[in-house]
């Protein structure tokens, strides 16, 4: 059943599509550069970016909508909780990684974990808003 969202859940999910926007459009375009600097391999880097511009896009249509549906919000937050646990063991697993490619990989792990945290907080408000 659809809901009206919380300001909190709604920032929370600008803020994860905008981040997920500009990373996507970073790793693409300078996927050469990133290459040889991360030592993360080009192909995986431009599958990351264009899944991360794929999420981005739908994080900021579910932002803008009046009403949303707690499964897509649910939904979210796991493919949060996934993608951050899938690229720890990516980068666990690619010897070429230099110390900030693994910074990278950790951080973005890490922010993508901070989103899952937000967006069910912002979840939970949504339940408590008066109808």
């Amino acid at each position: 059943m659809p809901f009206h969202p919380s300001p909190y859940l709604r920032q929370g999910l600008l803020s994860n599509a905008t981040t997920n926007i500009g990373l996507s459009l970073f790793m693409m375009l300078a996927a050469g550069l990133l290459t040889r600097q991360l030592g993360l391999p080009s192909p995986l880097l431009i599958i990351a970016g264009v899944t991360h511009l794929s999420l981005g896009l739908v994080l900021g249509t579910l932002a803008l909508r009046q009403s949303v549906s707690r499964a897509h919000v649910r939904a979210v937050i796991g493919f949060n909780i996934v993608w951050a646990l899938a690229s720890i063991l990516v980068v666990a697993h690619l010897p070429s990684a230099t110390r900030p490619g693994l910074a990278l990989v950790l951080a973005q792990a890490g922010c993508a974990l901070m989103y899952a945290a937000l967006q069910q907080i912002g979840l939970q408000r949504s339940s408590m808003q008066p109808t």
